[in-house]
């Protein structure tokens, strides 16, 4: 990828203006849909490609989840900031970002079950503490 400090530094800069947007609600319509936007596209030029060449990687499918469930609430900001898109446009993000978000709790739910002991977070590789109230109750 030809200049890749130069994307560093810009997704850095883009994230930090949307935050500032976002806390400061001005263009909120935009800096969402931006942000959704920079999210989906990660997920279909970085990880979703590696996923689908390694159907095994857990963690690789939990971060696809992840990023393309902050793109679809990027979406969904978007759509319901004060002064956010209206009409079809406000039906679509909502519609679009309800349905990714709804993708990724499938997800995790189904890898909760899974992988019991596993704690909710990277790396996926460590096990629940023993200590843990919940973790004695799955080990019996």
């Amino acid at each position: 990828m030809p200049g890749r400090m130069f994307w560093v530094y810009f997704v850095g800069c883009a994230l930090i203006a949307a935050s500032l947007s976002i806390a400061t609600k001005i263009g909120v319509r935009w800096s969402g849909l931006l942000v959704g936007i920079m999210m989906f596209m990660f997920v279909a030029m970085l990880y979703l490609p590696f996923a689908l060449r390694h159907m095994h990687a857990r963690i690789t499918w939990t971060i696809v989840f992840r990023e393309a469930s902050f793109g679809g609430a990027a979406w969904i900001l978007a759509a319901m900031a004060k002064d956010g898109w209206r009409g079809k446009a406000r039906t679509t993000l909502i519609t679009v970002g309800r349905i990714v978000i709804t993708l990724a709790l499938i997800f995790f739910g189904i890898q909760h079950f899974l992988h019991p002991l596993g704690l909710p977070g990277v790396p996926l590789e460590k096990e629940m503490p023993l200590w843990f109230q919940g973790a004695r109750s799955l080990t019996m």
